[in-house]
């Protein structure tokens, strides 16, 4: 909390979105959502 991103870099696999957050200094959240897509799709 209170840093502000950067940037922020979003991958794309198939259905899954892969968030990674770059801060100013250095540092990196990555956030993996395998709920975006599909409703209900479960490979």
């Amino acid at each position: 909390m209170g840093r502000a991103p950067h940037h922020i870099e979003v991958k794309r696999k198939g259905n899954d979105f892969t968030l990674i957050i770059h801060y100013k200094d250095g540092s990196q959240f990555v956030d993996v959502d395998p709920n975006v897509g599909h409703p209900g799709g479960g490979g």
